[in-house]
């Protein structure tokens, strides 16, 4: 993997702080968020609740791709895991 520095990383998050600061979006998001479940706008139920606990929920269905490359035999082991990450 070649690192080609984090200038993109930079200007995604920058571009989401001013999105967030934009007081217009926060009832668009809470609509989304309402629709996918999450009871309050709390930092425990959007963060801990909605991304943590989906993201180890995902662990234990993960998808038929992935599914299907650990599964099959022909692959190395090292190649498994590089696709896993």
């Amino acid at each position: 993997m070649i690192f080609q520095g984090p200038e993109r990383i930079l200007i995604a998050y920058e571009e989401m702080l001013t999105f967030l600061q934009d007081g217009k979006c926060w009832e668009e998001i809470e609509k989304e968020l309402t629709a996918r479940g999450v009871k309050a706008m709390t930092f425990y139920d959007i963060v801990l609740d909605y991304i943590l606990m989906d993201a180890f929920e995902d662990l234990d269905t993960p998808p038929s791709s992935v599914l299907a490359v650990v599964q099959n035999r022909w692959l190395s082991n090292g190649f498994k895991e590089s696709v896993s990450r």
